[in-house]
């Protein structure tokens, strides 16, 4: 789910390649969110670049302190 969300894929193609029920995605993609603290796919997408180094500037990760 996690690498699904992460490559920009719809909720019709992971509940397709997942097979399993829309509210079933609705309700684990909602749980990665809340885990990573993001309210979207897109910022999702944003920290999963940003920690990679692709993106735009850089956000601390949960639980990283800074100096």
């Amino acid at each position: 789910m996690f690498l699904l969300l992460t490559r920009g894929r719809n909720r019709a193609f992971i509940r397709k390649e997942l097979g399993i029920g829309d509210e079933t995605v609705k309700s684990h993609a909602k749980a990665v969110y809340r885990k990573f603290e993001v309210h979207s796919q897109q910022e999702l997408i944003n920290l999963v670049e940003e920690e990679r180094g692709e993106g735009e500037g850089r956000r601390r990760a949960v639980g990283e302190t800074s100096f």
